[in-house]
């Protein structure tokens, strides 16, 4: 980034925002446009699951340490405990 700024001057931080805000845009349209149309199609509310997602997120990451947290992941969505070897 300084680079960039110190060679080109600040106009290109605007160039870079504006990539910056494209990409978010286009991942936005991508998740509420084409899944939105696919979970219509099978019949669930993606607005729906993606707030059980965050909550579910955010509600174990909070209580539980990175390697605890990871382990109670796995074993809600394998339907199993990680393997042991």
């Amino acid at each position: 980034m300084a680079f960039t700024v110190g060679k080109f001057g600040t106009s290109a931080l605007l160039a870079l925002s504006k990539l910056v805000l494209v990409t978010y845009l286009t991942e936005a349209f991508y998740v509420f446009v084409v899944l939105g149309i696919i979970a219509y199609f099978f019949g669930f509310n993606l607005i729906r699951f993606i707030k059980y997602i965050v909550m579910r997120f955010f509600s174990l990451s909070a209580r539980l340490p990175p390697k605890a947290f990871c382990l109670s992941s796995c074993k809600k969505w394998s339907g199993s405990g990680p393997r042991v070897l």
